[in-house]
């Protein structure tokens, strides 16, 4: 477990927290990895997981009725 918890340790999103904080989500964390084109979840599915982008992009869809799907935002890691 230390390999994700050095991640979540480092991680820009986590600076400033006491390492008892890395710990507690470390013990919750596992690596996942998507293909490009994989959703990650849809609007309406349980919000139950917490995603730590660390390498490419993720977009933010919404439906658009009669013009499809409409990128609201990228997100990328630094």
């Amino acid at each position: 477990m230390e390999g994700l918890e050095r991640i979540i340790r480092e991680h820009p999103f986590f600076t400033g927290l006491p390492d008892s904080f890395s710990a507690l989500v470390s013990g919750c964390a596992k690596n996942v990895r998507f293909d490009a084109g994989q959703y990650l979840f849809h609007e309406g599915d349980p919000a139950d997981e917490f995603y730590l982008i660390r390498h490419g992009r993720v977009a933010l869809m919404i439906t658009v009725p009669g013009k499809g799907a409409l990128t609201v935002q990228t997100a990328k890691a630094s």
